[in-house]
């Protein structure tokens, strides 16, 4: 795998809808070899795209969980790929089903137009505006993804749901690249005990 630039840098994620607002902020990390680790509320999210594994570590009780985030109170927000543009493992902006549709592999979002380009917090940027067609919903879900073809990362996402008028929006800030991290964030510490996910509520 090509190498990337290292990355440091907040990952804001809010989700904006009439009855109610939710923020929530995350350290991330991302080294040469496009290995990504979240940290948040105490726990951790590692993904290794070569390997294709990820887990989510709780220093505290010295466990590691296999897959993505299942610990409660650990959501970590998805931004979507950007067609035509190869970008790293990281977390991305979760595209919601309709309330009792039955699980499907998400479709590719459409593009629907060239943004151009611009510059956010100093990062010059290219954006696309996007279509997501969810199972269950009448309306595609609209969304713009703004990418630095430097850094190869998303730097600023939206998604809104005209159902609902719910937006959902991320955003990488303090980027700082070129960073010099230790390996062994992206690895699980050798004193972890491997454990099962916690069963998710019925």
């Amino acid at each position: 795998m090509e190498n990337v630039p290292p990355i440091q840098a907040i990952l804001e994620s809010q989700t904006r809808c009439k009855s109610f607002t939710r923020v929530s902020t995350m350290q991330f990390f991302r080294d040469e070899q496009s290995r990504t680790r979240v940290e948040q509320s105490g726990l951790a999210s590692i993904h290794d795209p070569i390997s294709g594994q990820s887990y989510t570590l709780d220093p505290a009780k010295k466990l590691a969980f296999p897959g993505a985030p299942k610990v409660p109170g650990m959501a970590f927000p998805k931004i979507p790929a950007v067609p035509g543009v190869t970008l790293p493992q990281m977390p991305g902006m979760r595209i919601p089903q309709a309330p009792g549709a039955l699980p499907q592999a998400p479709q590719p979002p459409k593009e629907i137009a060239d943004l151009g380009q611009k510059t956010i917090d100093g990062i010059k940027v290219s954006g696309k505006q996007l279509a997501f067609t969810v199972p269950g919903k009448p309306q595609p879900l609209m969304g713009e993804v703004w990418t630095s073809k430097d850094l190869q990362l998303p730097i600023h996402s939206t998604v809104t749901d005209p159902a609902t008028g719910c937006v959902m929006q991320t955003q990488m800030k303090n980027v700082q690249s070129g960073v010099k991290l230790d390996p062994g964030m992206f690895k699980v510490p050798a004193d972890f005990k491997i454990a099962a996910p916690p069963a998710s509520p019925k």
